[in-house]
């Protein structure tokens, strides 16, 4: 019986001892970067310095690129078309197609340049749901911040509202517009007419006195006339914002560059600089 209890112990112990191996093993192989890595005590410094040098002289030499953005709302929320030509737009600044950018933009090629990235993020009525859309955030990278009004102008105006298939659009909303006009416009002119009826409908009946017949009541007359009115300067109102899209928010001025950013370069250069140090480390230790 003593036997077999000493068995157990010793089996608990060998078992504790082959985990407590394996751990050290894990352990020593996840950290091997980093024992690497601080081996050399004065090359991990010398390449620390190297980084952060690197990454504020790319802080003031590389290019600037600034971000702004604006919202488009369309006029028909179910019309999803200008999207796609939203991307193919940006395809083209992609490839460095600065002409048919300028082209399509009907802007000088000088600006077009200035245009390095167009992103368009989606603006959902519920962002649970996301089943109806209300518009578009348009990211916009630019060379020269203050451009921001002139490709605003050109996307939205241009490009977009000007093609020819939301100029057809708006063509046929129109003409729908002018059409409602005119009927609500005869309708006033027959309610006018009424007044006469109302008069009319007031004749003598039998033959001793007057009996009146039961005129057209003159309230509900002047209650259509109001209600016709009404709809007239609706639609003329409406004819001012016959566009096919308005900038809900528009674009301003970023004076501060997105890129490049000390935030972003500083990490880089410094895990760049520190595989290289771990290279060398391993191959000189």
């Amino acid at each position: 019986m003593n036997n077999s209890n000493t068995t157990d112990e010793f089996d608990v112990e060998v078992l504790a001892e082959k985990i407590w191996r394996i751990n050290v093993r894990v352990f020593r192989k996840l950290t091997l970067p980093i024992r690497l890595l601080l081996a050399n005590k004065k090359r991990f410094m010398l390449f620390t310095a190297i980084a952060l040098v690197a990454a504020v002289v790319g802080r003031y030499t590389l290019p600037a690129t600034y971000k702004s953005s604006f919202v488009i709302k369309p006029a028909n929320p179910t019309e999803l078309f200008y999207i796609g030509m939203l991307s193919d737009l940006n395809l083209m600044i992609k490839d460095e197609n600065v002409s048919d950018v300028a082209k399509s933009l009907k802007i000088d090629e000088q600006t077009a340049e200035q245009i390095k990235k167009i992103e368009t993020v989606v603006v959902f009525k519920n962002d649970f749901r996301k089943d109806t859309i209300t518009g578009v955030d348009v990211h916009v990278y630019l060379s020269n911040p203050r451009l921001i009004e002139a490709v605003q102008n050109a996307i939205v105006n241009t490009y977009l509202d000007g093609s020819v298939y939301y100029q057809k659009l708006e063509q046929t909303h129109r003409e729908e517009l002018f059409a409602l006009e005119e009927q609500v416009k005869n309708s006033i002119h027959e309610n006018d007419s009424l007044k006469k009826v109302v008069i009319a409908s007031a004749q003598p009946r039998g033959g001793s006195g007057f009996v009146y017949g039961q005129p057209i009541d003159p309230s509900k007359v002047y209650e259509i006339g109001i209600e016709l009115n009404r709809r007239l300067i609706s639609l003329k109102s409406a004819e001012k914002y016959l566009e096919n899209f308005v900038v809900a928010k528009p674009g301003i001025v970023r004076l501060k560059p997105w890129f490049p950013r000390l935030i972003i370069l500083l990490p880089v250069c410094l895990i760049l600089s520190w595989s290289v140090c771990i290279y060398l480390n391993y191959k000189n230790p």
